[in-house]
């Protein structure tokens, strides 16, 4: 079972979700999270054209978007529009992507958004927003350092794993 089919297993004992055509030439959106009019009953919606690997993502995001998005959101020159957005965003990259597999793509040698998005199977701009967005919300100021397991992780203008030899763990 693919990934996608994962989600939508374990989403669907809440949601209803549908595949369609033509959703992003009707809304200018791949995917959207709507409740019925009629039932209450909500509705994750997902342009049936997009790559099985951009339908995980997307799927993700509008599940987070029935968790916490409150009223329609669609106008983002709306500031509360755009958090509500920007949450549900955040709340997906960390869902799909951990520390873990970041020291794990750094462990097999990888480098590149292309490497790591293929070896996490998400599309490549999302890996590539995902780490801007892992870079600003772990630098307070100018360089957070962590440890996570055998490896030291300083965000700056990158992320940097090095991997602590024994005379170096804290």
């Amino acid at each position: 079972m693919e990934k996608y089919d994962m989600w939508i297993a374990e989403y669907e004992k809440e949601v209803t979700v549908l595949e369609v055509p033509g959703l992003y030439e009707d809304t200018g959106n791949y995917g959207i999270f709507r409740p019925s009019q009629q039932t209450g009953h909500p509705f994750i919606i997902i342009e049936y054209k997009q790559p099985e690997i951009d339908k995980e993502a997307i799927i993700v995001e509008e599940f987070k978007h029935y968790l916490r998005s409150v009223g329609v959101i669609i106008d983002e020159s709306k500031l509360e529009s755009r958090r509500q957005e920007n949450e549900a965003r955040a709340l997906t990259y960390k869902e799909l992507i951990s520390i873990d597999d970041l020291v794990d793509c750094y462990e097999l040698g990888l480098q590149t958004t292309w490497e790591i998005s293929e070896e996490l199977q998400l599309p490549p701009e999302f890996i590539q927003n995902a780490l801007e967005y892992f870079k600003t919300v772990l630098k307070p100021e100018f360089t957070y350092h962590t440890h996570h397991g055998d490896y030291k992780v300083t965000v700056g203008s990158t992320i940097n794993f090095y991997k602590l030899t024994n005379s170096s763990v804290k």
